[in-house]
């Protein structure tokens, strides 16, 4: 009787004698790095590891991995960023790791909140005005809700992404 083969035992057969090129290792062995970047840019992020700790941490990384371009460290940390919320954490590194980027980075989010505070403004009172002619509703007790306005939502994801652009270009 024949031997039945799993297919584990069939897909060894025929990859025995493929290899990867130079190339094809680096690229491999950049994509874990970043990885494991991200998830110690993570840990740090929620609180988990020290300054410190990540700082070793992507040292050793980068000494496994041999890396010794610094811009995916950084990419890793502005990825981390939201325009939105608490940058604190990943500010405070960034000035550590990269002090001359730390104050353009924090210009462009205080330039992001300030325009956003003002179109979000525009929009409270033209909600209001169009609540009024069309509804007869006003009053000081009338706060319309901006995120109901699809232009100030557009607008607002337009600014994101150029603030993000922006960032990323630093």
């Amino acid at each position: 009787m024949s031997k039945i083969k799993s297919t584990l035992d069939l897909v060894m057969e025929r990859t025995q004698n493929l290899s990867l090129s130079r190339e094809e290792k680096r690229e491999l062995r950049r994509k874990e790095f970043e990885k494991r970047l991200q998830g110690l840019v993570v840990q740090y992020d929620d609180g988990l590891l020290s300054q410190e700790a990540l700082a070793k941490g992507i040292e050793s990384l980068r000494s496994e991995y041999e890396i010794e371009d610094r811009r995916p460290v950084i990419n890793a940390l502005l990825s981390r960023i939201d325009l939105n919320g608490d940058n604190d954490r990943i500010l405070k590194f960034l000035l550590k790791w990269v002090p001359d980027l730390h104050g353009r980075i924090e210009e462009c989010i205080g330039n992001y909140r300030e325009l956003r505070g003002s179109l979000e403004s525009e929009s409270i009172e033209r909600l209001r005005v169009d609540l009024e002619r069309c509804h007869g509703i006003k009053g000081s007790a009338v706060i319309p809700n901006p995120w109901k306005d699809r232009e100030f939502q557009k607008n607002v994801d337009d600014l994101r992404a150029e603030t993000m652009s922006s960032i990323e270009a630093l």
